[in-house]
């Protein structure tokens, strides 16, 4: 028997690779004749730049980069100056490609939660326009961004701008792109100008946003609105700061319209329709609205879960397998859709294997869960601090269940 447990991250901050290191184990003390695999998924968010360096190799590049709030000159105290990052490179054809992870620099993990109402006011996304700068000097002529949720809410003005400054094309400070939501107030037309030449500078290389969810940055269900679930942001608030980064975006759509209508591309062709503004398309929320300038510099935009299954090469990894075991948080009706467990469910589909999703919660049903090609869900219940000794149970427990029906 042959098991490939292809794991997500689970309980907060506990990566997808020492989830399916513990489960795995578990497994092979209980049934040591099975031939037991494990393999880290990610969504584009958390453990993005972890599950395709444990695939594929290549080499990380150290940096550091100011955090949200440093990166557009307003630090406060207690919030660290600079964050530790990484850069992936992995060698290959004309140069190979750089995987970066957004989360590092702008995540809601990257700052304090006292900090999150001051960095959705005034952070910037800077830090991520060093990540690409440094992805740039790797020579990949290919970059994938993993992108989750962030904190700060400029819809990457800061990225582009801090772009601008480190490829030595702006000699200003530009304090009106990098300072954040609050300094987007005074963005027109002619701040756009330098983006043409930004635009033109990184054609040339295929830019990839592994999205990790499909919110649009704008409307009732979007990552604006969002914000006023974090602690010290009410309504009045988040949708103050949505108006003015409604502002910035439609100069930035007005003045350098993207080349393509890419946000959230699949393997089916859309229906022609009416034209979306960019802050109102699937997927434009990703990175606090990042997505929109990434795809008006030239990016596409991917669905996360689907993009990085194919990066680690999923299906083919599939074969000669007779069950899959993936995990998650929470399983209910969403995460059916659009999610890690999705896309392993997708792929297992393909070879006609049974996938068994292991959960801290388990919302969904039979029927719910049968339409996504899942045969069976456990629930773990709320995971301990210290939890790998129990995935190292469930483990067990799965072998002592499926060992005996395949």
């Amino acid at each position: 028997m042959r098991v490939l447990v292809a794991a997500g991250p689970m309980a907060a901050n506990l990566p997808a690779t020492q989830v399916g290191e513990a489960i795995a184990a578990g497994w092979r003390d209980e049934k040591p004749a099975t031939a037991v695999k494990h393999m880290a998924m990610s969504d584009g968010s958390r453990g993005f730049l972890e599950a395709v360096h444990a695939a594929r190799g290549g080499d990380l590049l150290p940096l550091t980069v100011p955090d949200p709030l440093g990166a557009g000159g307003a630090a406060i105290a207690g919030v660290p100056p600079e964050l530790p990052a990484s850069v992936l490179h992995v060698p290959g054809e004309h140069g190979g490609t750089a995987y970066l992870s957004a989360d590092q620099v702008i995540g809601l993990d990257a700052v304090p939660g006292a900090a999150l109402e001051q960095v959705a006011r005034r952070g910037s996304s800077a830090g991520l326009g060093d990540l690409l700068a440094a992805a740039m000097t790797t020579g990949a002529s290919r970059l994938i961004i993993g992108m989750g949720e962030a904190a700060s809410h400029d819809a990457g003005f800061g990225m582009a701008g801090r772009l601008l400054q480190r490829l030595g094309m702006s000699d200003a400070e530009a304090p009106e792109l990098l300072g954040g939501n609050d300094t987007l107030r005074s963005v027109d037309g002619s701040d756009i100008t330098a983006l043409h030449a930004l635009r033109e500078r990184l054609k040339g290389r295929d830019i990839v946003v592994a999205a990790a969810h499909d919110r649009p940055l704008f409307g009732l269900s979007g990552s604006g609105a969002a914000l006023a679930q974090r602690p010290g942001i009410d309504a009045a608030l988040a949708q103050e700061l949505d108006r003015v980064l409604g502002q910035a975006c439609d100069h930035l759509e007005r003045h350098l319209p993207a080349a393509a209508s890419s946000l959230l591309e699949t393997s089916h062709a859309p229906h022609a329709g009416p034209a979306v503004a960019a802050g109102r398309r699937d997927g434009s929320g990703s990175g606090g609205g990042a997505a929109v300038m990434l795809e008006a510099l030239g990016a596409r935009v991917l669905p996360g879960p689907e993009a990085v299954a194919t990066l680690l090469a999923l299906p083919d990894q599939l074969a000669g397998y007779d069950v899959v075991i993936t995990t998650c948080d929470a399983l209910d009706p969403l995460t059916l859709h659009g999610s890690i467990v999705a896309a392993v469910a997708a792929a297992a589909a393909d070879h006609a294997l049974p996938v068994v999703v292991l959960a801290q919660r388990v919302q969904a049903s039979r029927r719910e869960m049968a339409g996504a090609g899942i045969v069976a869900a456990y629930a773990t219940g709320e995971l301990p601090a210290q939890p790998l000794a129990q995935l190292h149970h469930w483990g067990a427990r799965l072998a002592r269940t499926w060992a005996l029906r395949t």
